[in-house]
């Protein structure tokens, strides 16, 4: 994936997110500052009406991922994470890819030092690829082993049109928390 497709989706996952707190939550000061490249983790600093958080934004899978699950299709392997499969196929493939992502963020974290700066933590996953809505993405979290480090962790879904406030030159997306700490958030 380009750095310039890696902006993209930071972009777009924000906007989810500062427009969900917004519209569904009724936050009425909703500010975020993108950290510089190199200067990250986290990717951004978010404050909601006077509270502190850090925010880092993932996508569940890269576009290597699906290259190589769609070249492993062609050749004949019927074991691919897209296409037709069960249920609970396709649940414990999403809860593979979000393991890792909460186990690699964390680690991230933690090696910079940002939970000693900011306790409360917002990881934002971005379903790039359609893997599921936040239906399924919610029980595969469930799951998934140390998810509950994280203050909050928001799941801004593909695939779904609305303007993107922030970055009007990205698409807009939609999402939800599936888990949090905050009472108000959890709609």
């Amino acid at each position: 994936m380009s750095k310039s497709n890696r902006l993209d989706h930071e972009n777009v996952s924000i906007d989810s997110l500062v427009h969900y707190l917004k519209e569904r939550c009724g936050c009425q000061d909703v500010q975020h500052r993108k950290v510089a490249r190199g200067d990250d983790p986290p990717d951004f600093w978010l404050s909601i009406d006077g509270k502190t958080f850090a925010v880092e934004e993932t996508s569940i899978a890269e576009e290597a991922t699906v290259k190589g699950i769609d070249n492993a299709r062609r050749k004949g392997s019927t074991h691919g994470f897209l296409g037709a499969k069960w249920e609970g196929e396709a649940q414990d493939e999403l809860t593979a890819l979000m393991q890792h992502a909460v186990s690699c963020k964390r680690s991230k974290l933690e090696q910079k030092g940002v939970p000693e700066q900011c306790r409360d933590i917002i990881l934002l996953l971005y379903d790039a690829y359609g893997y599921g809505d936040a239906g399924d993405a919610g029980k595969a979290l469930l799951r998934v082993r140390g998810y509950d480090w994280f203050h909050s962790v928001f799941w801004a879904e593909s695939f779904t049109d609305r303007h993107n406030e922030l970055y009007p030159h990205e698409p807009g997306r939609t999402g939800r928390f599936l888990c949090t700490k905050e009472g108000q958030w959890a709609t």
